[in-house]
């Protein structure tokens, strides 16, 4: 994404993206399953 892809988004957004970025690589101990969604 370009900066100026960035100028029509709204802020949070963009630290929205940034943030889901930055954890891309992290290793959770512990993931939900579809059963899991299915009780929530």
């Amino acid at each position: 994404m370009f900066m100026a892809d960035t100028e029509l988004l709204p802020i949070g957004l963009v630290n929205d993206m940034y943030t889901e970025q930055m954890n891309d690589g992290y290793r959770y101990s512990e993931l939900g399953t579809q059963a899991d969604m299915d009780r929530f």
